[in-house]
């Protein structure tokens, strides 16, 4: 009992990390309110950890931004939730299958569910164009995770970074 306890615990911390780092995410603004680097973090704990976590991130990442910003709407949730099953989409593909794939089939299926979360508020005229907004932000933020573990060092991969940081660390002890 006591070490479901110690891993639950270990589970929420690595959640609640990437739900700030969500946070810091969507306070990163390119083109409006529109593009930002919120979905980033949930993608990437998708990546890095697995897909169930991937989809906690996504889901709890985007209500605690829009918490944070004060306009907490129904649609946000709805959002929230297909931000959730995109992730964890994005990471199921790479377990599946590989980068590449899980790249162009993640953008896509975040970049639908997205924009069909916004149907109730939105002409039916719309959904279209915020398919194409949200298929490329979803693009971009997963194009950036593709680059982040190309760079970083986790168990199964090296990256150049990682390399770096090594080398550095081997320097020291010299």
């Amino acid at each position: 009992m006591k070490d479901s306890g110690k891993k639950i615990a270990r589970h929420a911390r690595r959640i609640f990390i990437f739900v700030m780092l969500s946070i810091i995410g969507s306070m990163i603004k390119l083109n409006g309110d529109l593009m930002n680097f919120e979905p980033f973090a949930g993608y990437f704990s998708a990546l890095i950890l697995s897909p169930a976590h991937g989809s906690a991130v996504a889901f709890f990442g985007h209500l605690a931004a829009n918490m944070y910003t004060g306009h907490l709407t129904l649609i946000n949730i709805f959002t929230a939730i297909a931000m959730g099953v995109g992730a964890y989409g994005f990471g199921y593909i790479i377990k599946k299958k590989n980068i590449e794939i899980a790249i162009l089939g993640g953008s896509i299926l975040s970049g639908i569910l997205i924009a069909l979360s916004y149907l109730p508020v939105v002409n039916t005229k719309d959904i279209p164009s915020l398919m194409m907004s949200f298929t490329l932000i979803s693009f971009l933020n997963i194009l950036l995770v593709y680059f982040m573990d190309k760079a970083l060092n986790h168990p199964h991969k090296k990256g150049v970074l990682a390399n770096w940081i090594n080398r550095f660390n081997e320097q020291d002890k010299k």
